[in-house]
């Protein structure tokens, strides 16, 4: 919060890695490391928890996966540089730890747009405020061509020439990324684009790599910024 808190960090905790249980050294457990995982008979993933948090896994029988379901609530979390003495996240009070980071339980949230706010107040009332807006959804179906190929994550979708080389991720009527590949498999030259209504996809950006060997560096060939 430079002048304030100096800073204030925030994250959610929906799909978190690391030690289940732990904490920092010396410190009790926190809320936002509190992660449980169960396995199938194959080994796939079965079952993830953050908390109240449950994502769960099911795969079809070649082992890939086809969907993930998500129930509970959110564990937000976060720090600041300088001690806070209280820290609200939408209004609820988080928990404080020792190495000035903090965790709200049992946040809600649903399908699309999730914004949480948290205000932090120091000794000397001095306020700072940080906010992260995410998207999320209940049900995620994913589907796989014949070689196994991710082909659509339910927002994505993914294409593939004959050598299984990603050729185009793209997003409908929203974005698009196409890839163009040389005879020893390299990529050599990225295509963006962006959706424009009526006018259809228009080419935002264009990168062609050059290769030392088989030592990849990138040159734009040009470059529209906008915003």
């Amino acid at each position: 919060m430079r002048g304030k808190l100096r800073a204030l960090h925030m994250r959610r905790h929906k799909k978190t890695e690391g030690r289940a249980g732990g904490g920092a050294r010396g410190l009790a457990p926190r809320w936002q490391e509190q992660l449980g995982y169960a396995y199938d008979g194959a080994g796939n993933l079965n079952n993830r928890t953050n908390h109240t948090l449950l994502e769960q896994f099911n795969v079809n029988s070649l082992n890939e996966l086809t969907t993930v379901t998500n129930g509970g609530r959110l564990t937000v979390s976060g720090s600041s540089t300088m001690p806070a003495t209280s820290v609200t996240v939408n209004t609820s009070n988080a928990l404080l730890y020792a190495d000035v980071s903090f965790a709200s339980t049992n946040q809600p949230w649903g399908y699309g747009a999730n914004t949480y706010t948290a205000i932090a107040v120091d000794a000397h009332a001095r306020h700072s405020t940080n906010s992260v807006t995410i998207s999320l959804s209940g049900t995620n179906s994913y589907s796989y061509d014949l070689n196994g190929n991710l082909l659509t994550d339910g927002t994505r979708n993914f294409g593939y020439d004959d050598e299984n080389e990603l050729i185009a991720v793209w997003q409908a009527s929203a974005w698009s990324n196409n890839f163009a590949y040389d005879g020893k498999l390299r990529r050599r030259i990225e295509r963006d684009y962006s959706w424009a209504g009526s006018s259809g996809w228009q080419l935002t950006n264009e990168i062609h790599f050059i290769y030392d060997g088989n030592v990849k560096g990138s040159v734009p060939a040009f470059c529209i910024l906008q915003g």
